[in-house]
């Protein structure tokens, strides 16, 4: 985790592999999905912890809502 905080939030310090397309979001898309198979598989797991809380939240809240 601690690594994950050290990374710059904005792409440019990245480095871009590969052939370079002229659109910089299309080489980023590239480096994380054909490039760097471990982060996007870590991208799709925080994506469906995201939806997992989201969900329990949401559950609590009509839980209570119907217990009043």
């Amino acid at each position: 985790v601690g690594k994950i905080n050290q990374w710059p939030s904005h792409t440019e310090g990245w480095p871009q592999l590969g052939p370079k397309p002229s659109n910089k979001n299309e080489r980023l898309h590239k480096w994380q999905t054909q490039e760097n198979p471990l982060l996007l598989h870590a991208m799709r797991k925080l994506i469906n912890n995201q939806r997992s809380i989201t969900f329990i939240v949401n559950l609590e809240a009509i839980n209570s809502a119907i217990s009043k």
